[in-house]
């Protein structure tokens, strides 16, 4: 006989051990899991070793669990510190006045409330790229994907490439170093700059440019996109069930606040640092999330594989209790 609860995390250890050959529990056949070799205590030992780790990875579970409301908390606490500095500003006690627009709400005096279009520099436009890339194109020109705006930054390099006959065709959606590039399908919204390393690259359909004019600053617009209200307006603005994506005509017609260049400047600094410390702390949450993982992967190894012996300590406990 065997304990089920011990079978099922024996068989889940042995088939963990396999990752190191790359092997996914994901591929494992019906054969392959008959022939996981699983340590067979005796019966009473299973089911010691079963109550101690359902015990032991409760609390760890329960130390994950802390980690993750934290960097959810850290997430919802970024985004309302910048969404309150780029439409409020710094000054508390600045007087304010009606946007016009619900979901911006009041503004600071002296402030502007514009449609995006009109911040854009003289000589470009707000557009998608490349319709059809055609086949890579080696040592042709990158362009960005929806899938290249994954992560926090745009890469440097690893774009796939299109040939300088299709590029030509699609001039107005090069962009530089200054500009921004926004998601318009899949993570709408989501906004990213364009690296310094990056000299020139295109777009694909999925993906627009925003060239800042001299009215308003690159970070400043960067916070403003990701703020709240914005992120709000993209949703409204989304269409599609499945497959959701915005217009140019509806991103272009995007309302956004325009304090004076110099409290842009100051606003930007500020969110900088403040962003840099939120994304510190989330990084240590992190961090404790995968330490806490490999303790618990390494107790669960250490408990079936006999190397260490629980019965003493479940004794301990129940004595304790």
């Amino acid at each position: 006989m065997e304990d089920r609860n011990y079978l099922a995390i024996a068989l889940q250890n042995s088939a963990e051990n396999l990752k190191g050959y790359g092997v996914s529990i994901e591929s494992l056949n019906y054969d392959m899991w008959k022939a996981l070799p699983v340590p067979m205590p005796p019966l009473p030992e299973q089911t010691a070793i079963a109550a101690f780790l359902d015990q032991e990875t409760a609390k760890i579970d329960g130390l994950v669990a802390e980690q993750r409301r934290l960097i959810d908390l850290l997430r919802e606490k970024r985004q309302a510190v910048i969404s309150h500095a780029v439409t409020k500003g710094l000054n508390p006690t600045a007087p304010l006045k009606p946007s016009g627009i619900d979901w911006l709400g009041d503004v600071p005096e002296g402030w502007e409330v514009k449609e995006l279009k009109h911040l854009i520099a003289d000589g470009t436009t707000i557009t998608y790229g490349i319709v059809q890339a055609g086949p890579e194109f080696e040592g042709g020109i990158p362009y960005i994907r929806t899938g290249d705006m994954s992560g926090k930054a745009l890469p440097v390099s690893g774009y796939p490439l299109v040939s300088p006959e299709i590029e030509q065709g699609f001039i107005r959606s090069r962009v530089f170093p200054g500009d921004l590039v926004i998601a318009i399908r899949a993570t709408i919204g989501k906004c990213l700059p364009v690296p310094d390393a990056l000299p020139m690259a295109n777009l694909t359909q999925g993906t627009a440019k925003i060239s800042p004019g001299p009215s308003c600053l690159r970070d400043f617009l960067l916070f403003m996109l990701a703020a709240n209200g914005s992120q709000t307006y993209f949703d409204l603005m989304a269409k599609g069930a499945t497959f959701r994506e915005i217009t140019l005509d509806a991103l272009r017609r995007l309302p956004v606040v325009v304090p004076p260049i110099e409290e842009q400047r100051s606003i930007s600094a500020y969110l900088t640092h403040q962003a840099e410390s939120f994304d510190t702390l989330t990084a240590t949450a992190e961090s404790a999330i995968a330490l806490l993982q490999e303790r618990r992967a390494a107790l669960i190894s250490a408990a079936v594989t006999g190397k260490i012996d629980v019965r003493p300590l479940m004794a301990e406990g129940s004595q304790a209790a």
